[in-house]
């Protein structure tokens, strides 16, 4: 008898260790980003799913904000729409939200698998609870050499002791509500773009993807429990060819009787500071992007403006952090033309010195910057200091006059930036630059 308590206890303590071994070893990035679907009991009106263009493109917090719809981005880096259908099968299964609202950009993929992918599969599949359907997703997405890694990723991160360092230590929690919003702003890849390029409806390729099965699968699947769909196509810079197949998704969304917002044609973001590149929208292009969006959800579903109900007062709560996030994002950023992109931001208010016959007065993309941000025109006379206010601050707040006051000027900058809070008041940031272009 001794002995099998002994051996119980043995055997009982390594599936433990193995269990916090498998917690501590995995990767975060998924577990983090998806945690407050998977691991609550918090419902949403909305959620949304696609590839990289909807995980940076549509920020839930910045809709609760101005519209208090609750929402989800399921949305992933590198997720196909063959990913997509899994991950909404499975999330229909655990909620049932109001609408559902779906990228179809990678509508063009006609493969199921893509070993460069697999990265970003782990991302998407790995948080998701062991069902049928995360079964069903694994043997469909997944090559059979390979699945034992999304059964048991144990077995693929084991050996990841050597990177154990100090974050692993640290609590990771994520206030965006399973979006990536992009704060870069690379200056070569956007100034120089110009309008987005559509084709008339007319010249669609029909033929058929591996991308256009799940997208009518998901589709279908919506239809079946009565859960509403929208089909998006969130701007970027398609080749023709692309913008053939973008066309394709007009005829599939007419054959079920369902919404196409098809953003390429909305004159929604400015290409000259709303990408990150050709194919992202950078934090300013999500800002627009999910405001519009926001607006027609409002305008078109029974959404409830939550913001004043009692019951969802952790979400005022969460956004609070986020905006906390936000304020990180912007002191951690020391150029001059993604913290500018940064300043379009409803949260930020914000004054700006340039110095008297700065270099800065000849360049097109600052200017442009700070027009995107409030507003601002570029002044005809450069021969003396100019000062800017981008003024979003809420009903009755403004720049305390001690935080004001606490802000010492430098005369020796060409650029000098002061950033409210624009709830409060609070001097959230106050930074300077040179003013020589590209710096």
């Amino acid at each position: 008898m001794r002995k099998f308590l002994q051996s119980a206890v043995i055997a009982v303590s390594i599936v433990l260790f193995v269990m916090l071994a498998a917690r501590f070893l995995r990767r975060d990035e998924g577990f983090v980003k998806n945690h407050d679907f998977y691991e609550t009991d918090e419902a949403y009106d909305v959620i949304y799913l696609g590839s990289s263009h909807a995980v940076m493109g549509v920020l839930p917090m910045e809709i609760w904000n101005e519209y208090g719809i609750t929402s989800f981005n399921l949305a992933n880096s590198g997720q196909k729409l063959n990913g997509d259908y899994w991950i909404l099968k499975n999330a229909l299964e655990q909620k049932r939200p109001k609408l559902v609202v779906l990228d179809a950009c990678l509508v063009t993929f006609d493969q199921k698998w893509e070993g460069s992918t697999v990265n970003f599969l782990h991302e998407s599949l790995d948080p998701m609870p062991l069902t049928k359907t995360k079964i069903q997703a694994i043997l469909d997405l997944i090559p059979r050499d390979m699945q034992i890694a999304f059964f048991w990723p144990f077995s693929l991160y084991h050996s990841r002791w050597e990177s154990v360092n100090s974050d692993y230590f640290v609590s990771k929690v994520s206030y965006q509500k399973g979006a990536y919003e992009n704060t870069d702003h690379m200056k070569p890849a956007v100034s120089s773009m110009q309008e987005l390029a559509t084709l008339e409806r007319t010249q669609a390729d029909r033929t058929e993807t591996v991308g256009k099965e799940y997208l009518r699968r998901s589709i279908e699947l919506c239809q079946e429990l009565d859960v509403p769909i929208v089909l998006t196509m969130i701007p970027f810079y398609g080749s023709e060819e692309e913008l053939r197949y973008v066309n394709s998704v007009y005829e599939i969304a007419e054959e079920y009787g369902i919404p196409f917002l098809n953003g390429l044609e909305e004159n929604i973001v400015d290409p000259s500071c709303d990408f990150l590149d050709g194919t992202h929208l950078n934090s300013s292009g999500a800002r627009k992007w999910s405001s519009w969006l926001g607006a027609y959800m409002r305008d078109n579903y029974q959404l409830a403006d939550r913001r004043q109900d009692a019951a969802y007062a952790a979400w005022n709560e969460d956004y609070r952090n986020y905006r906390l996030y936000e304020n990180m994002q912007l002191n951690s950023t020391k150029e001059l033309y993604p913290y500018l992109m940064l300043l379009a931001d409803s949260g930020f208010s914000s004054e700006i010195k340039v110095a008297a016959g700065s270099e800065i007065y000849s360049d097109d993309l600052f200017w442009k910057l700070l027009k995107n941000a409030g507003g601002i025109e570029k002044p005809v006379d450069s021969s003396v200091e100019q000062i800017f206010w981008v003024d979003n601050f809420k009903e009755g707040a403004g720049p305390a006059a001690e935080e004001n006051a606490a802000v010492s000027s430098d005369a020796g900058a060409d650029i000098e930036v002061t950033v409210y809070d624009s709830r409060t008041g609070e001097c959230v940031s106050h930074t300077t630059f040179p003013g020589a272009a590209g710096t």
